[in-house]
Formats: structure tokens, sequence, C-alpha cells
């Protein structure tokens, strides 16, 4: 599959197997070049602007709820929302942001046909890189509004629909490849239904709690520079979400970790799966409203600036 041939190249030169890492890079940049010329070539011989047009009804206009509307957002949360998934697919420095997860993700896959593989290693491995996919998403997501921050600030928009939209924005963004990398992984391994359920369930709670503790200390430490390659969290920041999120994932996770390390007669693993789900909501709500106070501040401290 060409989308892992860089992978593989990296794999076969850990490996010490240089003529099939030197196969695969070369061919992982022919591949590019052939791309890049093709779809130059297509632009350049079929690309025809289109003539604007402006049309006059006579209907009336009626606002329409749209898909964030529907699952109960207000419309000051359902356009942050939309305003953050466009913001976060058109910005470049967002690839080399999440570069770390996606690694973290992919290389469970790849090995993971592997019949020698440990599978508790393929399983934290997987779960860790969806777990920081949700934690950098919601992280940076303040800062990579940069100077058009004061924008939100002049809004009519009140701060917690600001922190709702964006938390809703990342937890979007995380939960279809969380949901994929899970099964796939289930899959792979065989694991038994009630073991695909506590997998699945604590992917999630740990999604969502990291999701909003990353609101923390992006609103504490946000990086509002416009370089090349901003990073929209300071990196004291970003090392103090990591450990805190390692931290109350840690907690979270302790009833399904003492299902695996003891005997699943102490405690059976529906049980096991509730704690963590309980567990996991009281951090997810206590991290909620320490965020919305750190949105608040800044917010403040922004306003007094403008």
């Amino acid at each position: 599959i060409p989308i892992f041939w860089p992978s593989l190249a990296i794999i076969q030169l850990t490996q010490s197997n240089p003529l099939p890492a030197t196969g695969f890079t070369a061919t992982s940049i022919i591949l590019l070049g052939a791309l890049f010329e093709a779809g130059a070539y297509l632009r350049e011989r079929y690309w025809v602007p289109v003539e604007p047009t402006i049309r006059l009804g006579p209907s009336k206009y009626v606002p329409r709820k749209g898909l964030l509307g529907r699952l109960g957002l207000s419309p000051g949360e359902a356009a942050v929302a939309r305003k953050e998934l466009k913001m976060f697919f058109r910005r470049r420095d967002t690839a080399g942001l999440l570069a770390l997860p996606i690694i973290l993700i992919i290389m469970p896959l790849i090995y993971g046909w592997q019949q020698t593989i440990d599978r508790l290693n393929l399983l934290v491995q997987a779960l860790m890189g969806c777990i920081l996919f949700s934690l950098l998403a919601s992280s940076t997501s303040i800062g990579r509004e940069g100077e058009g921050f004061a924008n939100l600030l002049m809004a009519p928009i009140d701060p917690r629909e600001i922190l709702r939209g964006k938390l809703i924005a990342s937890l979007i963004l995380s939960a279809a490849p969380t949901t994929i990398i899970l099964l796939t992984i289930s899959l792979i391994l065989g694991l038994r239904p009630e073991a695909m359920i506590a997998l699945l369930a604590a992917g999630y709670v740990g999604m969502i709690e990291t999701a909003a503790i990353g609101l923390i200390f992006g609103s504490k430490y946000p990086d509002f520079t416009t370089a090349p390659r901003a990073r929209s969290i300071t990196r004291m920041g970003l090392l103090l979400s990591i450990i805190t999120s390692g931290v109350a994932v840690a907690l979270t996770w302790t009833p399904l970790i003492i299902y695996k390390l003891l005997h699943p007669e102490f405690l059976p693993i529906y049980s096991a799966t509730a704690m963590t789900m309980i567990i996991g909501s009281i951090i997810t709500i206590i991290a909620y409203k320490l965020a919305l106070q750190s949105f608040r501040e800044l917010c403040i401290s922004q306003g007094d600036l403008l």
C-alpha cells in the first residue's frame, strides 16, 4: 500500500536492511513526484473559472438548523465548532503537530498483523495515539486563533459557548479515528465482545477527559504567534497537559488495569468498565469547570489589551 511506504522505509532502516529501505524511499519519492506532475497537468488542462451568478427570489430567509444544531448546540457553539473544524483542516501547521499521534496509531496497525507482538503493548500504543490526538487537537485549538482571537472576544458569544464549541470540535475530530483504530485493533487481536466494549469505553472516556484537560492548559498557556511553524501552545503548557492527562488517564483506567493484572473474579470486566466510566466522568466534569475558569480569565486578560 503506497501510503505505508515511508513507514516501511523507516522500519527496514531500523532493522538494518538498507536495500529495502532505499527501495521504499525511492518509490515514495517517485510516487509523490508523479502525483504532483499529474495534478499540475490536469489543473492546467481542465481548470476553468466559473462565473459567479446572483439570483434573486421571492422566498423569505428561514434559518435552518445544521447537524450541530440538531445535536443540541446553540447557534454560537455551532458556529465556533464549524470554524474550528475548517481551520483545523486548512492550516498546514496542524499536520506537523499531529505527526506523533498519527505515527503511534499507524505503527500498531503495521505490526498488528504479526502474531509475535505483545497484545497489551499493541492496545496501549493504539490507545495512547488516539488520546494524544485528542489532547493536541484541544490544547492547540485556542492558540490556533492567532490574531483572530480578538474577533471572538468582540463577537456576541459567551465564553462558555466558545469553550463548548471548541470542545465539541475536538471530540468530533477525535471520535472517528478513535473508533476506526480501536475496532481495527480489536478485530486484529480477535477480542471477545465484552473486551471490545471495555476497550471502546476506555478509549472514549480517555478521549473526552483529555480533550477537557487540553483546554485547561490551552487557555493558560496559549501561543498566538503566527510563525510559519506556530505551536499554538507554549512548551510548558504542552508538557503540563501531557503529564496531567497521563495521570488522569492512568487513574481512570485503574479498574481495567486491576482486571487485567488480577484474576477476573476479583473484579469482573463489566464492573471494571462501569467504574472506569464513572471515574472518567468525574474527572471530565472537574476538568471542564477548570477549563471554563481558565478561559474566562484569558478572555478578561486579552480583553484588557484591546
